[in-house]
C-alpha cells in the first residue's frame, strides 16, 4: 500500500492504493467508499468495535450488490430462454412442415437456478401416503358422502 502525507494540515494519510492484505477481504472492488480502518491500526477498544459496525455495514453493501448482480442475470437468462423458446417453436413448426419426427427441446430453467422454490416441497416429491387423523378421515368421508349427494 502506498500512502502520501497531505501535506497540509493534521498530517493525515489519504490511501493510494488499497490491498487485500490491509483489508483483510477483497470488498473493496465491489464497495466504492471504504471508510474501514487498517488492521494495523485497531489499538483501542473503541476503534474495534466501530470496526465491527463498518465490517457490518461492508458485508450488507456486498450482499446488495450481489443480489442485484444476481437478478440481472437472473432476468438475462430468462429473456434468452424465452428467446430460444419462441425459436424453437418456429423450428417444431417447420420440423411439422418437413414430416421430419426429430425432437426438440425446450430450454427451462433447472430447479437450482429457482431460488424462490428451494423451500417449497411438492406432494410428488413425498414417497409416502399422508397419515390422516381419525378426525380427518371423518371429515374426508363427510366430504366425499357430500360430493356423492349431489
Amino acid at each position: 500500500v502506498s500512502t502520501q502525507s497531505t501535506g497540509g494540515g493534521g498530517g493525515d494519510e489519504e490511501e493510494v492504493g488499497a490491498s487485500a492484505s490491509l483489508y483483510g477481504s477483497h470488498s473493496l472492488k465491489y464497495c466504492k467508499d471504504p471508510v474501514q480502518h487498517s488492521q494495523f491500526q485497531l489499538h483501542t477498544n473503541q476503534r474495534k468495535r466501530d470496526q465491527i459496525v463498518l465490517i457490518q455495514n461492508t458485508i450488507r453493501k456486498l450482499k446488495n450488490t450481489f443480489n442485484k448482480e444476481f437478478d440481472d442475470v437472473h432476468a438475462s437468462k430468462r429473456q434468452e430462454i424465452l428467446r430460444v423458446s419462441e425459436r424453437t417453436e418456429r423450428v417444431k413448426q417447420i420440423l411439422v412442415d418437413l414430416k421430419s419426427d426429430e425432437k426438440v427441446s425446450i430450454p427451462s430453467f433447472k430447479s437450482i437456478e429457482m431460488p424462490e422454490t428451494f423451500l417449497v416441497v411438492e406432494d410428488s416429491e413425498i414417497p409416502f401416503e399422508k397419515y390422516l387423523s381419525p378426525e380427518e378421515l371423518a371429515a374426508e368421508l363427510e366430504k366425499e358422502r357430500w360430493w356423492n349427494r349431489i
